[in-house]
């Protein structure tokens, strides 16, 4: 008999101590709600369209070039030995000068000098003779004749 109250002493002070390290004996415990699951849902994407154009360059150039420079994406490039107001031989621009007399057959070259037209590296072709009222042709390295009002 000793043996069975010695038994169920032990089994009532484990479940005592059980309930008690549960927290359940404390009084001050509230239960917690589980947490609330919600289906995340993912936004339809778009397919994502690019365009290549040509970079946006400003009259103004950009912010770390030195003047006289142009960008290295700009239509007409840099111009080797560029030194603005400074006279081209004729010669060693053969492409500008074909490109000035196949579009004004009726005029002659009379110089050509370095400039910049909108912050781009160009050739400014001086002509004679009857296209003399378009005094100034701008024209960039690879020959192509920088259209303005001027001489559109």
């Amino acid at each position: 008999m000793k043996r069975k109250l010695t038994i169920a002493l032990v089994t009532v002070l484990l479940a005592i101590m059980l309930v008690w390290s549960t927290g359940c004996g404390r009084g001050n415990v509230a239960a917690s709600p589980s947490p609330a699951l919600t289906p995340v849902t993912t936004p339809k994407l778009s397919p994502m369209v690019t365009q290549s154009a040509a970079p946006a360059v400003s009259p103004a150039g950009s912010p770390g070039m030195s003047p006289g420079t142009s960008p290295a994406g700009s239509p007409g490039g840099t111009i080797e030995g560029f030194v603005e107001g400074g006279q081209v031989d004729p010669a060693k621009v053969p492409d500008v000068v074909a490109a000035v007399e196949n579009k004004y057959p009726d005029s002659t070259i009379k110089t050509i000098t370095y400039a910049l037209y909108n912050t781009e590296q160009v050739y400014q072709v001086e002509l004679e003779g009857k296209n003399a009222n378009m005094e100034k042709v701008y024209v960039r390295a690879d020959g192509t004749i920088v259209e303005n009002a001027a001489n559109g």
